[in-house]
């Protein structure tokens, strides 16, 4: 932690100054990969590269993301772990994330202002569907398309085409 007057302070505040000249009262910065909430993301991305194996060693970091108060990168972990859950074959870490997001249907994944990977419906639609529940995941499925149509978002739209035809949802 960089407190004002320290010696690393000017440094630690410069990617928040980029825009506006901000003091904020105090910057934290991790000084180790555990202190960062990642499992679920780098599980995920971990298995869209064909590394399950790595992708597993992420599930006790999962487990304790999901059991964290909410917090600006509740809503992006959840829905990573809902995929992360699909993927590995965790239907309750699919229970888990997907009851989590349930009321940010129609709303977008992401971590406070950035980060935005589409409609939180893609995630409960994998969530759905590691859990068994291919008709639940098939409206959400459907919701998470007409929404990134609405928004027009062609890249992520024709990411979800390619994840529903490999899934068959």
């Amino acid at each position: 932690v960089h407190l004002p007057g320290d010696p690393a302070y000017d440094a630690a505040v410069i990617p928040w100054n980029l825009a506006v000249r901000q003091q904020p009262a105090a910057v934290a910065t991790p000084t180790t990969a555990a202190e960062v909430a990642d499992h679920a993301i780098t599980a995920a991305l971990y298995w869209r590269a064909g590394q399950a194996e790595r992708a597993r060693t992420r599930l006790p970091g999962i487990r304790e993301e999901l059991a964290q108060p909410s917090w600006w990168f509740s809503t992006i972990v959840r829905c990573f772990a809902a995929e992360a859950g699909l993927a590995l074959g965790e239907p309750e870490l699919c229970r888990t994330a997907y009851e989590l997001l349930t009321p940010f249907a129609g709303c977008v994944c992401a971590a406070g202002s950035g980060n935005a990977s589409g409609p939180v419906d893609v995630w409960l639609a994998l969530g759905a569907l590691g859990m068994g529940d291919r008709e639940r995941a098939s409206r959400h499925a459907e919701d998470a398309a007409r929404l990134m149509e609405e928004w027009q978002v062609p890249l992520a739209a024709q990411w979800w085409r390619d994840q529903r035809d490999r899934l068959s949802v």
